[in-house]
């Protein structure tokens, strides 16, 4: 296993909702999405540029949807005056699912990235939203996977007593 996916397992403490976004890889890929969007593409058009921006999106948008979902239902659970618990193995599933389909559809659905760029722009007017078609881009849909095993391994999934059962260390 390549020990870019040993993470270290999530605080024992009580989780916090959203904490999947404060470990470095999805700092590193914000980080690469700002570099990529507010200089590379400005300074150094072409290749590159063009698909940086894919690559921190595919990884970042599904511990996105499950940081947004926890926030959701810690929330609710607050309302409800009820224990919270973290994120599932079956959200960091659909959360991936739904980035592979959003990110297929946008770069392959003409009407799909209008309705996209109409709702960036109407949920912040301040910036310029343009979708340009292109099938190439879906190559960074690799990354969805790699943020699926993120989700998994931040919250202890498989557990460490499952991986041993299985000679694993």
């Amino acid at each position: 296993m390549l020990s870019f996916f040993r993470l270290p397992s999530a605080p024992s403490a009580s989780p916090v909702p959203g904490e999947s976004l404060l470990h470095p890889y999805p700092i590193l890929a914000w980080c690469l999405i700002a570099w990529n969007d507010f200089y590379l593409k400005r300074h150094h058009p072409g290749i590159l540029s063009g698909k940086l921006s894919d690559i921190g999106i595919c990884f970042l948008l599904p511990i996105a949807v499950v940081s947004v979902v926890e926030w959701g239902r810690w929330l609710w659970a607050a309302l409800m005056r009820r224990p919270w618990s973290p994120s599932t193995p079956l959200l960091s599933t659909i959360s991936c699912l739904l980035t592979l389909l959003y990110f297929s559809a946008l770069q392959l659905s003409e009407g799909w990235a209008s309705w996209h760029s109409w709702w960036v722009q109407k949920l912040l007017p301040q910036i310029q939203a343009g979708v340009t078609l292109d099938p190439t881009d879906l190559f960074a849909l690799v990354m969805v996977p790699m943020a699926w095993r993120y989700l998994l391994f931040w919250r202890g999934w498989p557990s460490s007593s499952s991986q041993q059962s299985n000679g694993r260390s």
